[in-house]
């Protein structure tokens, strides 16, 4: 099955900025008080794991779980409604337990939407 692809009619291109910083301060990255995406891409498995290397499995820290959600948390609160939030294509896969961020994501109140069964979702829709 074919990946669902999701394109952005961009209304206001003006207002796109890109950060460079600490994503667990991300109130401090936007001069704004909400966002519509943010791009958290192929890193969040580095703050929640142990990387033993290049293609090695990595195990998930004690408090990697309680990391993850604490960090989609706070980008969850900097979302407009419906906004959302874009993971690195495989990065699931680059945890211990490729369940993990779904299952956060789940738990948080977001949407997958490109999942399909033989790809786990990337980009997330807040719901609630």
């Amino acid at each position: 099955m074919e990946r669902r692809r999701i394109f952005c009619n961009c209304q206001q291109i003006n207002n796109c900025n890109f950060k460079v910083g600490d994503i667990r301060d991300i109130q401090t990255l936007t001069d704004r008080e909400k966002s519509d995406v943010i791009f958290f891409k192929n890193a969040i498995y580095h703050m929640i794991s142990d990387d033993l290397g290049a293609n090695t499995l990595r195990i998930i820290k004690p408090n990697g779980e309680s990391i993850a959600e604490n960090i989609i948390t706070k980008l969850k609160n900097n979302l407009n409604e419906n906004g959302l939030i874009v993971f690195g294509e495989e990065e699931v896969f680059q945890t211990g337990d490729k369940d993990l961020v779904p299952r956060i994501m789940k738990k948080l109140g977001f949407e997958a939407l490109n999942e399909t069964e033989e790809h786990e979702a990337n980009v997330w829709k807040k719901v609630s």
